[in-house]
């Protein structure tokens, strides 16, 4: 402290301002390295996030494969149970003449058609025919697919 004191004015000064300016430097090395690490790391969750979404899309696609093969009704019950939101308690499915029949209800036409193309698209089956059927709690929809 001795030293410093012993400075003239003018030396102070600049020792100061270098001073600050390795402050200064120090600060923004600091948050460009924190900036860097940021994107690294959204980056890299970026990718794993595409890489997960990719996995599941083929995952589903050959579940849903399998699925379109078979002929099972309770599989069919609950690979729609766990994948297309249809109020469960009033699922069914059933054999009909070596189709397959489902009925589900739902609050209103517009869930209905929603809930068929879904699982038209997710099993891979062709529909037959499609009924709808307007009731007190809602809409019942009976469709058939081979």
């Amino acid at each position: 402290m001795e030293y410093f004191n012993n400075l003239n004015s003018r030396e102070k000064k600049l020792l100061l301002l270098a001073l600050a300016a390795l402050s200064i430097g120090l600060i923004f090395l600091l948050i460009n390295n924190t900036f860097n690490s940021y994107a690294q790391s959204k980056k890299k969750a970026d990718k794993a996030r595409s890489d997960y979404e990719y996995v599941i899309s083929k995952a589903e696609l050959l579940s849903s494969s399998l699925l379109g093969q078979s002929s099972n009704t309770v599989s069919i019950e609950n690979f729609i149970r766990s994948n297309i939101s249809v109020q469960s308690n009033n699922l069914k499915v059933s054999n009909q003449d070596g189709l397959i029949k489902i009925s589900f209800s739902s609050d209103s036409l517009k869930d209905s058609i929603n809930i068929t193309n879904e699982i038209s698209s997710k099993l891979g089956k062709n529909l037959i025919n499609i009924s709808f059927k307007k009731t007190q709690d809602g809409q019942v929809t009976e469709i058939l697919i081979n």
